[in-house]
Parts: C-alpha cells; sequence; structure tokens
C-alpha cells in the first residue's frame, strides 16, 4: 500500500501544526468560515471524508465526528491519539460528539434553530443490549419532504448531543423518523433517563467498549478436502464483526471504507497441524510478538479464530509493511510458513 494512514497521520498533523497559530487567530477574529476550511485542508490529507465542530473551552475542542461508522472510529481514536505535543497545548482532538444537557443544534442551511423542546422521541427494546428510536421535531418537518436525508441527519445528531456519539453508536440498534408528532413522546433531554430505566449503562466509558470490546462467536465448520479459507472456523472473537460479515457475503464495504484512507484490514493464516493444545497459545505468542514489535503505530489487534485446519489472526495495519515483515520473522523462527490475506472476498458460494 502505497500510501498507508499512519503516513496520511503524520502528514495531517504536520500541517496542522505548522499553521496552528493562524488558526487560533482566525478563531479570535471570528472568522468562522476561514477557520474551518483551513482546519479542512489539513484534515483531508489523512481522510477521505471528515465532518468536524469547533467548541471552545480551556483548549480549542477539534470534535471529529464518527456518523455511526466502525472504521472511522477506529481511524479517528488513532488520529487522536498521535496529537503533537505543541498542538496539544491549544488543541484537543475529541473522539465524536459529545453529550450536551440541553441539545441544540443552527441549522443554517435550512435557516432553523434545533431545540430539545421541539423534539421529541419514542423508545422501545431492541434484541438483546439496544433500543430502537423514532424521533420528531417540530421545525424540521416542513422540510422533510424536500430534504429527507438532511433532516434524517440532523435528528440524528440531536440523538448524539443527548446521549453522546459514542453511546449512540453502542446502544441505538434502529433510527427512525416521525412525521408526525408521536402524542406518547418525550422531549430528547429525556432520552438518558429512559435509557438508564431500560437498563442501559449510558453513563459508561463507550469509547472503550467500542474500541477494545471483544465479541465471541461460534460458526458451524465444513469440513471436506476443498474447505474454502476461513471455513473451517468453529469459534473465534472480533472487534470488528463488519469485517466478518463482509467476508461471509462478499460485501467488501467496510474493508474499502478502511483502504480509501490508507488502512490495511486483513488477517494472517498458518496450519494449526502438530500444535495440538499449543494452536491458541501460538496465536497469543504471534499477537503479542507483533504487539511488541511493529508496535501500535503500525498494528492493532481485531481478534482471532480457531479452525479444524488453520488458526487466524485479524488486524489492521496503520503501516502494513512493519506488519508483514516482523510476521515473517515470527513464522521463519517458528517453522511454520505463514500467510497474509486482505480481509475481502469476491462472490462467495451462498450457502446451501
Amino acid at each position: 500500500m502505497a500510501d498507508t494512514f499512519r503516513a496520511r497521520v503524520d502528514r495531517a498533523w504536520a500541517d496542522f501544526a505548522r499553521k496552528e497559530a493562524d488558526l487560533r487567530r482566525l478563531l479570535q477574529e471570528g472568522k468562522g468560515e476561514e477557520l474551518i476550511a483551513a482546519i479542512r485542508e489539513s484534515l483531508a490529507l489523512c481522510f477521505t471524508k471528515i465532518n468536524f465542530e469547533i467548541a471552545v473551552g480551556e483548549r480549542i475542542r477539534l470534535i471529529l465526528a464518527l456518523e455511526a461508522s466502525m472504521p472511522m472510529l477506529f481511524e479517528i481514536a488513532y488520529f487522536a491519539h498521535h496529537i503533537p505535543e505543541d498542538v496539544a497545548e491549544h488543541w484537543e482532538a475529541v473522539i465524536g460528539r459529545q453529550k450536551m444537557d440541553t441539545p441544540r443544534i443552527d441549522a443554517r442551511w435550512l435557516g432553523e434553530v434545533i431545540r430539545a423542546e421541539d423534539t421529541f422521541f419514542r423508545a422501545r427494546p431492541g434484541k438483546g443490549p439496544f433500543v430502537e428510536l423514532e424521533v420528531w421535531n417540530r421545525p424540521l418537518m416542513k422540510h422533510w419532504e424536500e430534504h429527507q436525508r438532511g433532516v434524517r441527519w440532523m435528528l440524528g445528531n440531536m440523538v448524539d448531543l443527548a446521549i453522546g456519539e459514542a453511546a449512540s453508536m453502542r446502544f441505538v440498534s434502529r433510527f427512525d423518523v416521525l412525521t408526525e408528532f408521536p402524542e406518547d413522546g418525550q422531549t430528547i433531554d429525556c432520552l438518558p433517563q429512559t435509557l438508564r430505566d431500560m437498563g442501559l449503562d449510558v453513563d459508561g466509558e463507550h469509547l472503550d467498549k467500542l474500541v477494545n470490546g471483544l465479541r465471541s462467536y461460534r460458526m458451524r465448520p465444513v469440513i471436506g478436502a476443498a474447505v474454502p479459507l476461513r471455513g473451517d472456523i468453529s469459534s473465534g472473537v472480533t472487534r470488528l464483526p463488519g469485517l466478518l460479515n463482509g467476508w461471509a457475503t462478499g460485501d467488501r464495504s467496510t474493508f474499502d471504507d478502511f483502504a480509501r484512507d490508507g488502512v490495511a484490514a486483513g488477517f494472517l493464516c498458518w496450519s494449526i497441524d502438530g500444535l495440538g493444545k499449543d494452536a491458541l497459545g501460538f496465536r497469543n505468542t504471534l499477537t503479542s510478538y507483533l504487539q511488541q514489535t511493529a508496535g501500535p503505530d503500525a498494528f492493532a489487534y481485531m481478534g482471532g479464530a480457531e479452525g479444524l485446519k488453520y488458526g487466524y489472526l485479524d488486524f489492521l495495519a496503520w503501516d502494513l509493511r512493519p506488519v508483514l515483515d516482523e510476521a515473517g520473522a515470527f513464522f521463519r523462527k517458528a517453522g511454520r510458513p505463514g500467510r497474509y490475506v486482505p480481509f475481502v472476498r469476491e462472490n462467495p458460494k451462498p450457502k446451501n
């Protein structure tokens, strides 16, 4: 991969740092359009597409929107972690829109102010620890027919501001727009308490759960002479179900979202023949080795799986070359061939 995400992050922050004093001047002079354009120019060196907001506190807050995208979450988390020290003296890179006590959005493109007292919701439990929401806003409804996509986006933002964008990603499994006033609805500022009453930990540490949480899964392995790659898996864990689903169905959207910004989403696989009970230990040793040698600036563990024939280690590479070099060194020392496979598969055969 010619242009790695690691290089793109370094280039974006270097450009930001170069003009940081000018950015603060533009803010102090109230030149908002120039400020936004200058920041967008820096961020475009890293992200193909990014939405952001500016807020002023003890430091200037550069709020990077997640837009309900897991690829964007992992990329923004990496980007924010690499803010240069000189920039961090005056700026804070914030991961996702933050909760507001009284949500409010100035929708200048519609000439409207979206207020909490005009925004109503209905909530019902989803499957598992999730909630399904329906939302309505009085001023936005007169724009619904002409700007459905924009209205839906604005109402989604109001939910994000009510509970925080990371909490929204973690708990909201379905979101719909109501076109008529819900007689049994509540104003959007009541949403946090409604989720608490439903037993959802709306006040918890959502970013850590989203980025580091592992989901376990089980599969029925294919048995036979011609078993497709990953078809032999019986169980595994993952931080990114979207990659697994994409591999199974041929949907490459998650893979492509990463690839556009220079992130390599892939896995290593190797024969477990002769490993016996040490098969899991081999994968854990490989993971630790790559975390130490390639390092967190290049390698991010995303999970792994046990198959009847192969072991699998899933990862994101912010810089693929060091990961492959170190993986190759590990396999050679272990005397066991290994293989790197991008997390994309075209036209998988349908299951019978």
